[in-house]
């Protein structure tokens, strides 16, 4: 990192914690097997058990699909796994309400562990980039779900998630407690050997203009396998070349940075190559060949 990304740390993250017990500050999971059967409660405790190894933190993308969001929590409250829980949202207003009442009747149910394991509620990942709703349409969903929360006494953040370019304007940007921005320099194209430098770089341009909101790098990673996209190269080596290449500048950072590994399982049952091999973990749940803790930063 340079002097000023330094310094943009320093005054961004001043004020946070990460746990020094686990290599991983946080993973992206979904619940569903790699067949695409939902699971039941044993299966997701099995999986909150196989990523307490590596993290205590995870975030998610979605309630209804497969009752995920009830099956998160209760495995939280089994685990003690922190959440950052995802409201899953598109284009249609009815699929954002049906969630939002899902997320009303799990806080009615599960009150104590909202407030001691749900961390953040996520209202939608990257629909904005996929032109889904505007910038100003997701503020006041994001209005709605903090007012709920607030009203009903329930402390979890509440924010969105979305690449850099879509914070601004501002509306977004006032509507949340803390920003999720994801980040991928595979999907830029950016070469493997540059790929942490250039996503530092993105960190930083953002941390200039959080408006004194807290960051969170929301995602990022590198899949094992799929097609080229420009001069990145997917490979079982350039996944944990940049795993550890981004956990090792993380560690030298003069401050911690919160962020969230994509994935923590393969996920075959998304069906296409570059979707599916994303986790640290394989679709058995056991850990990739390759993967060391802790990570030897000597040659980073």
């Amino acid at each position: 990192m340079t002097f000023q990304l330094i310094k943009l740390a320093v005054l961004s993250l001043a004020s946070l914690a990460v746990a020094a017990d686990k290599p991983i500050f946080g993973l992206g999971y979904n619940a569903k097997h790699s067949n695409g059967q939902c699971p039941d409660l044993n299966k997701v405790i099995d999986d909150f058990n196989t990523m307490l190894t590596v993290t205590d933190r995870i975030r998610t993308f979605g309630i209804n699909d497969c009752n995920q969001g009830e099956l998160i929590v209760q495995a939280s409250q089994a685990t003690g796994m922190k959440v950052s829980l995802g409201i899953f949202i598109n284009q249609y207003d009815q699929e954002f309400n049906s969630e939002f009442e899902k997320l009303k009747d799990l806080t009615y149910r599960y009150r104590d562990t909202f407030n001691k394991n749900v961390e953040s509620v996520i209202v939608g990942s990257e629909a904005i980039y996929r032109k889904e709703i505007t910038n100003d349409a997701l503020a006041q969903k994001v209005y709605s779900v903090k007012g709920f929360l607030r009203d009903t006494g329930i402390a979890s953040k509440v924010t969105a998630a979305d690449i850099k370019d879509n914070w601004y304007p501002s509306p977004l940007l006032d509507a949340v407690d803390l920003m999720f921005v994801n980040a991928y320099p595979y999907w830029e194209g950016v070469p493997i050997k540059s790929g942490v430098d250039h996503l530092w770089s993105k960190i930083g341009e953002v941390m200039a203009r959080t408006g004194g909101k807290r960051f969170v790098l929301g995602e990022t990673g590198w899949p094992q396998g799929g097609k080229n996209f420009g001069d990145a190269y997917p490979s079982q080596e350039n996944q944990i070349f940049f795993f550890e290449q981004f956990l090792c500048s993380v560690k030298k950072a003069p401050v911690p940075l919160e962020y969230y590994w994509f994935s923590a399982f393969d996920e075959a049952w998304k069906g296409t190559e570059a979707d599916m091999k994303w986790g640290i973990f394989d679709e058995n749940r056991s850990l990739k060949p390759g993967y060391k803790f802790p990570v030897d930063c000597s040659k980073y």
